[in-house]
């Protein structure tokens, strides 16, 4: 029968079948354990008395030499830990291998089971976890509501802010649309048109005007509204210093909210806004980065053809340039760094005809509008140019200068009396290299020429006491002990653009006519003119004649680029020759028939009129 050993009376009772060094052995462990603050519970299975007797006999074994069994005094005394004596060196040897063979079993060193509550042990282990877990799964329950919330936000597109700059329901408000071509800039046109829509719908009796059309005031709800849906933003870059004016003089007359809808580009809006800051709100729909590359010029000299890309965006971009001309196809890669412009050229094939039009295009980008343009060219012929002279000395080095380059110009060199005999209208620019020896006749027919559309490049070394046909006054001859520089140079004149100021400073005049009037494009160092301009009568007059005594210009390298450039200005080949939509284009033809103007949108026949000299052609 199996029997829990425990302490006191049963346990006494179980010690009765033993041997003394057993019974003794377990008394000993019994009470040691109880001593322990009973921190440790021994719970012993045993199958009967006897069997605890065997285990024991057979643990300890015989003692040496006697057959009996060790005392277990000394076993004990080992099993408490206390050195064993000197004698019981045999006994310690045995009670390591009983150590050894029992696996610890009878030591304090065995394995104990030691009672405690499991949900204790449970909960302490969620305790120390909690944190964690419970911050992974907030992360996580927030990234997945704002990928849910970033889908439909992806699908959208982008809203203006829902605050309008004044209350609604206001009476009179002012709207000033600017629809350049830059407002076509991503989805600036479609947010420009949605503010407009909401500002109009805000207020009961509404203006709106244009920057493309200042003097014209739109007003009324519906038309507004229908006004704009048949909007889109143009091909013109205006300015908004026409439309601000305008709304300046209905501020005056009405007190009212003026609202500016644009994207604040530096060359659209004026330094000085005419309309009172408190009363002035202006919705931004511009950006920090606009990534654009436009063409802003094509020009063509000596059959090449020069492409000008501009880089309106704040970091480099690269982009391809492609030409198309009558079949004719060609590529070039630029590299344009930030707010800068460079130049694309061209060589055009020589097989080409005498007229040719088409097509410059580049990579496209956010703008397209300015990513295209025609362009129609002509191959100038030579033009005669008469050259009349009282001498030929006078003639020689304007002579010598134009022989340069006779793609262009081809001079003739006359003496000043042909002037009368030679019917002027056939040349479309004359040159008259000593105005002193023409005659009361000469400037008769001189004057008549220029009115009738004309040009001159006159030089007047003096003049005569006469009754002058021109806007200007002679004062007389004027020398100089040594040599006179030029101080003042007009560089924004096409006649003067291109050239060296330095070069042009640094000319030495010995000796020139006094002359005022007109408009000065060189200004000697005593204020005296060397180079004056007549619009009205597309003169140009030089106050010296081009010959060594006279100045050192015929020396310099500024004076056949400053006599080719005047003649390009007085002939027209210099002037405009681009133009914007809804510009108006004169060109001056050489018949009175009608002709096929070609455009990008299809052709049409356009008539000329009587304009000088020539007829002209008016394309709007």
């Amino acid at each position: 029968m199996n029997r829990r050993v425990s302490s006191g009376l049963g346990m006494r009772r179980s010690f009765a079948g033993l041997t003394p060094l057993a019974a003794k052995v377990l008394r000993l462990k019994t009470e040691g354990t109880q001593t322990r603050s009973k921190r440790f519970k021994i719970s012993t299975q045993c199958s009967g008395i006897r069997s605890v007797s065997n285990i024991v006999r057979a643990a300890l074994g015989p003692a040496p030499g006697t057959g009996r069994y060790a005392s277990g005094m000394a076993w004990n005394t080992r099993a408490a830990g206390r050195p064993p004596s000197a004698g019981g060196s045999i006994r310690a040897e045995r009670y390591a291998r009983v150590r050894a063979s029992s696996g610890g079993s009878f030591t304090r060193l065995r394995l104990q089971r030691r009672g405690f509550p499991s949900l204790v042990l449970l909960e302490s282990v969620r305790r120390e976890r909690w944190s964690w877990v419970r911050l992974r799964e907030i992360l996580l329950l927030v990234l997945r509501t704002l990928f849910l919330l970033l889908i439909p936000l992806a699908l959208s597109r982008p809203r203006l802010e829902s605050r309008l700059p004044f209350r609604l329901g206001s009476d009179r408000m002012l709207l000033i649309l600017d629809h350049s071509y830059s407002m076509a800039y991503g989805s600036r046109w479609q947010l420009a048109l949605e503010a407009a829509r909401r500002i109009i719908h805000s207020s009961s009796r509404p203006m709106l005007i244009l920057s493309s059309h200042p003097d014209t005031v739109f007003s009324g709800r519906h038309t507004l509204l229908t006004l704009l849906d048949t909007l889109s933003a143009s091909t013109i870059s205006p300015t908004l210093q026409p439309a601000l004016t305008r709304a300046a003089e209905l501020y005056r007359q009405t007190p009212m909210p003026v609202i500016i809808i644009t994207d604040l580009q530096a060359r659209a809006v004026p330094e000085n806004i005419p309309v009172p800051g408190g009363q002035l709100q202006i919705i931004n729909l511009g950006s920090n980065r606009f990534d654009n590359a436009g063409i802003t010029g094509i020009t063509y000299d000596r059959r090449r053809l020069r492409v000008r890309i501009f880089n309106y965006g704040g970091t480099p971009v690269i982009r391809t340039v492609r030409l198309k001309l009558e079949g004719y196809q060609e590529e070039k890669v630029v590299n344009i760094s930030a707010r800068s412009a460079v130049f694309a050229e061209f060589s055009l094939p020589p097989d080409l005809r005498h007229h040719y039009s088409g097509i410059v295009e580049l990579s496209s980008d956010s703008l397209l509008v300015d990513d295209r343009r025609f362009f129609t060219l002509e191959t100038p012929s030579r033009v005669s140019v008469p050259i009349f002279v009282s001498s030929e000395n006078q003639g020689k080095y304007l002579r010598l200068a134009l022989v340069t380059d006779t793609l262009q110009f081809l001079p003739l060199l006359l003496n000043i009396s042909e002037l009368r005999r030679t019917d002027l209208t056939r040349y479309q620019a004359i040159i008259i290299a000593d105005a002193s020896a023409l005659r009361p006749a000469d400037w008769e027919r001189l004057d008549f020429y220029l009115n009738s559309g004309g040009s001159a490049l006159l030089c007047a070394p003096s003049l005569t006491n006469g009754n002058i046909p021109l806007p200007i006054r002679y004062e007389g001859p004027v020398s100089h002990l040594g040599f006179i520089t030029p101080a003042e140079v007009d560089t924004t004149h096409p006649v003067l653009s291109g050239l060296r100021t330095v070069d042009l400073n640094a000319v030495r005049v010995y000796y020139h006519s006094r002359i005022t009037g007109g408009r000065t494009l060189i200004r000697l160092a005593n204020q005296d003119p060397l180079v004056i301009e007549l619009p009205g009568k597309n003169l140009i007059i030089w106050t010296f004649t081009p010959v060594p005594e006279a100045s050192d210009l015929v020396y310099r390298a500024a004076f056949v680029p400053l006599l080719y450039q005047t003649l390009k200005y007085l002939t027209g080949i210099n002037r405009r020759n681009e133009w914007q939509t809804g510009d108006t284009v004169v060109l001056t033809v050489d018949t009175a028939e009608p002709f096929r103007l070609l455009m990008p949108a299809g052709e049409k026949t356009v008539f000329s009129e009587a304009g000088g000299i020539k007829p002209v052609v008016k394309i709007t």
